[in-house]
């Protein structure tokens, strides 16, 4: 094995670098101030170090120190890169509402109710005069007529509080805070139409701007074409990476299918325009290095301006990177080692931009490319055909099998579901991508309208029984296995096991055949450990969902019910987020209830919810205000919710309580004067928006 490592030193290289960016991320908040500099000493250290070896000695025995020299350097390296993008990210503003002046970077990005625009933050303005300061941050203006007709370039003034954003604090959810941090965005704000006002009409034409243009362009095209609806979402997304007009609908069947990753522009969309670039070029002689370079820098400057006319969106930018990358290297290097050239290529795009390294799509891409090109030869071996019809089935599944063996931890890890069904589909789908990508550019190329109106019609018959195809897998039986949950170690672990059955299946050798049996004996081992600690409990959970009280009532036998105010009106969007919880305690499908009821484990009467012998009674109205009582009820909790205009003294009367637990969607008002309440009467109370959701254990 170790002979087989010596023949990718990109891969000991990419290996230290992943774990320098790794640390860099995640000891960045333990000393914001003097991490990225400490970094960069150590990094500098090590490099002189580095030189300081190579200049004094050269002998073979010295080999070794010089290799681990190089390995900390790019450590080091990672880790500074990693830690200076993210020191970029903060920006120290006032904790209160101030006038910014900011300029516009993006088109607004139409949310539930605002527009989302990235804006650089040029000056904090007062009475007297402006103060600069340079930062990105998240800007959320209500949806109007003029929010929605700003562009890049355009400069407001703006009266708001830029803060950082909050987790939650529920389980298992998504760091969001973390994620923009990574994009060099550390604050958002929102500001409402009295609060800001344009003052330049300048828009920026920039070579950003201008592929968006390009793109509308395209899209305008499509629209005089006569394609429509779904067939107009499914074509601006296969083509132009323009995933907007996708319906929930359409994004829920191409995932159960399997088809997700066609619905996005990534490496499988930009390869299959080399290999028409390749095809058109097969004519270059390939003898000659020259032409070899010609060659490549051809098709590379046609990904490059295909990028351009999709609007530049970074997964298609990281894709062209990767093949113009994969292309320099299959010309310049005189082994032909496709491995090799891949790592390098995931090197060079990692040391530019490291915070790549925890992009889904990157991971994705990467493990996928590199599953195929490892196993894709030995595939070759076992399937050898004279047909060219069976020769490009085979190839297909190929293909299929090994990205799904590349893809699938990660899959499991990110996306909680496996679609069984995933050979079946790349077999029917790929194809039909071909198709429709190779028809789509002939039709946009051609110059003569009426041919472009005759493939506008098979274009449309093609996506038509694409859509027809994967329908017909999402309705097969167990097309889709959900609830799947994987830890973020036994994730790294399946890969284990998967590279030891390879190395085990070129070579049957005693230490190959220990290592596969050792890897599968510590994954079955943390799957037991894993179960084990994450069995459920009996529990009583208040998550932090604004606008949304409930609450969650979890058994040990994988049972839980979910008691909201009305269960026809459940917010499916809001308790996506609780999803990786349940799916790490293996629950069953909540069962909501809103109605009165006793089903001789929970009992609810007048919203008092009684469950193994505590008491909840959820407060969202004025219900109480008219009653009186000698002798206060005892309950356990008393959740108040937006809905409740009255004092905690009048509930106190009537409750006796443990704790009072405070919604997130009360007001600054309504919060501040019960937290007041309760300090003067001396009772706890917990508040869901500043200290995020709050289980207790039966």
């Amino acid at each position: 094995m170790l002979k087989q490592i010596h023949r990718y030193p990109f891969l000991r290289l990419i290996i230290a670098l992943v774990a320098g960016i790794f640390c860099g991320d995640m000891l960045f908040d333990l000393d914001r101030l003097y991490l990225s500099r400490s970094f960069f000493i150590l990094f500098f250290i090590a490099f002189l170090a580095l030189l300081l070896l190579y200049r004094i000695s050269k002998s073979f025995r010295w080999r070794w120190l010089f290799g681990m020299l190089v390995l900390i350097t790019i450590f080091f390296l990672g880790a500074f890169n990693m830690t200076y993008r993210l020191q970029k990210s903060e920006v120290s503003l006032p904790d209160t509402v101030a006038t910014y002046h900011v300029e516009i970077l993006n088109r607004p990005q139409l949310k539930t109710n605002s527009y989302l625009y990235k804006v650089s933050i040029l000056s904090m303005v007062d009475s007297l005069s402006a103060h600069p300061i340079k930062g990105d941050a998240l800007l959320y203006l209500s949806v109007d007529s003029l929010s929605r007709k700003l562009r890049p370039g355009n400069e407001l003034l703006v009266q708001t509080h830029f803060a950082a954003p909050k987790s939650r604090g529920n389980p298992d959810e998504f760091d969001y805070a973390r994620y923009l941090r990574r994009k060099g965005i550390g604050i958002t704000a929102f500001a409402d139409s009295l609060h800001w006002k344009c003052i330049n009409k300048l828009e920026k034409i920039d070579s950003r701007e201008q592929s968006l243009l390009c793109r509308d362009r395209i899209l305008e095209r499509y629209k005089k074409l006569g394609f429509e609806n779904d067939n107009l979402a499914i074509i601006s997304a296969l083509t132009l990476g323009d995933k907007e007009e996708l319906s929930d609908d359409i994004k829920q069947s191409y995932s159960i299918a399997g088809a997700s990753h066609i619905l996005a522009i990534s490496g499988m969309h930009i390869g299959l325009i080399c290999v028409l670039l390749l095809f058109l070029t097969r004519f270059i002689p390939s003898h000659q290095t020259y032409m070899q370079v010609i060659r490549a820098a051809a098709i590379i400057l046609v990904l490059m301006a295909f990028a351009f006319f999709v609007g530049s969106t970074p997964s298609v930018v990281r894709s062209v990177i990767m093949f113009s990358i994969f292309l320099i290297g299959n010309v310049l290097m005189r082994e032909k080692n496709s491995i090799n050239t891949f790592l390098a290529t995931a090197f060079i795009m990692l040391l530019i931009y490291p915070a790549w390294l925890f992009d889904i799509g990157f991971q994705l891409s990467f493990m996928a490319v590199g599953a195929i090109l490892l196993l894709q030869p030995y595939f070759y071996k076992f399937h050898i055909t004279n047909s060219r019809i069976l020769h490009f089935i085979i190839n297909i599944l190929v293909v299929s099998i090994a990205a799904q063996i590349g893809v699938f931890p990660l899959v499991l890890f990110y996306f909680y579901r496996f679609s069984t069904f995933f050979l079946l589909t790349n077999i029917l789908v790929i194809p039909l991508l071909s198709f429709i990508m190779y028809s789509s550019l002939f039709m946009l190329l051609c110059p003569i309208y009426i041919v472009q109106t005759w493939m506008a019609i098979l274009v449309k018959g093609q996506i038509n029984l694409l859509n027809e195809i994967v329908r017909w897998i999402e309705h097969l039986p167990y097309s889709s296995l959900e609830g799947l949950w994987m830890h973020s170690l036994q994730t790294v672990l399946l890969y284990i096991v998967f590279l030891s059955l390879f190395y085990y299946c070129i070579k049957h050798t005693a230490p190959r055949l220990i290592f596969m049996l050792t890897s599968i004996l510590l994954f079955s081992l943390s799957i037991i450990i894993v179960r084990q600690i994450n069995h459920p409990q009996k529990s009583i959970v208040f998550y932090n969902i604004r606008n949304y009280p409930l609450v969650h009532i979890i058994s040990s036998n994988h049972r839980s019910w979910i008691i909201a105010s009305d269960s026809s009106q459940v917010n499916h969007t809001a308790l996506a987020t609780l999803q990786p919880y349940w799916n790490r305690l293996q629950l069953k499908r909540p069962i909501y209830i809103s109605d009165e009821t006793n089903d001789g484990q929970i009992n609810i009467q007048n919203q008092i919810v009684e469950y193994h012998g505590k008491r909840i009674c959820i407060v969202n109205d004025n219900r109480w205000n008219n009653y009186c009582s000698d002798r206060p009820m005892t309950i356990d909790y008393l959740y108040i919710c937006k809905g409740y205009k009255g004092k905690l003294d009048d509930l106190l009367q009537l409750f006796s309580t443990k704790l009072v637990i405070m919604d997130s969607a009360l007001s600054n008002y309504w919060k501040t004067r019960h937290q007041d309440d309760c300090r003067k009467l001396g009772v706890r109370y917990h508040s869901l928006s500043d200290k995020g959701s709050i289980r207790f254990l039966l």
